[in-house]
């Protein structure tokens, strides 16, 4: 699964959430099944072990999961 999350003028700061332009930016998560939980960051902020440790999407996902009450298995996460 690939999910595309498009970027705002909203996450510059305070007062650019008034303008709200869409801009010509994503981020990009390749979801896949694996044998264990896997989670790549490249670009911006791959060097940043909080990014891996605890990434809000990758806990949003399992969230989400329990809530369809859907099985807990291991996914592969590589942000793009």
């Amino acid at each position: 699964m690939k999910i595309c999350i498009p970027a705002t003028s909203a996450n510059l700061g305070p007062g650019f959430d008034c303008l709200g332009l869409s801009l010509k930016f994503f981020n990009e998560v390749c979801i896949e099944k694996s044998t264990d939980l896997k989670i790549v960051v490249n670009g911006q902020g791959s060097n940043n072990i909080k990014f891996i440790e605890n990434n809000f999407f990758v806990k949003i996902f399992y969230e989400i999961l329990k809530n369809l009450q859907i099985e807990k298995q291991n996914y592969s996460f590589v942000f793009n």
